[in-house]
């Protein structure tokens, strides 16, 4: 079997993660998703054939996916939601800020 590019590798390990987690049903709903012809599967398993930049670009965008994992740079699928939690954070702070300044409670 010949060896896989890290890229073809993961977006396979994508598809699979998809399917387990049913925000698609079939391998080909995801491929089309992410406009890949399915009758070419077997030839990226072959290592005849890769994913392009626009078909990573879009699984990316598509199911929410860090491209550094995809290309191997990094090993959290995802985004961490720590970026979520500090954005959700500062705005909380801004409303009190705000808040503190409207009812005149600004803290010495």
């Amino acid at each position: 079997m010949a060896k896989l590019a890290i890229w073809d590798q993961r977006i396979l390990t994508l598809m699979r993660h998809c399917i387990d987690l049913q925000l698609c049903d079939t391998q080909k709903e995801f491929l089309e998703s992410i406009n890949f012809q399915p009758t070419n599967l077997r030839q990226v398993k072959n290592g005849q054939q890769s994913f392009t930049l626009e078909q990573i670009q879009a699984a990316a965008i598509k199911y929410k996916i860090n491209v550094n994992w995809i290309f191997g740079l990094d090993n959290e699928m995802r985004f961490k939601k720590s970026a979520d939690v500090l954005v959700q954070l500062k705005d909380v702070v801004r409303a009190l800020d705000a808040d503190m300044k409207k009812n005149k409670r600004i803290p010495t």
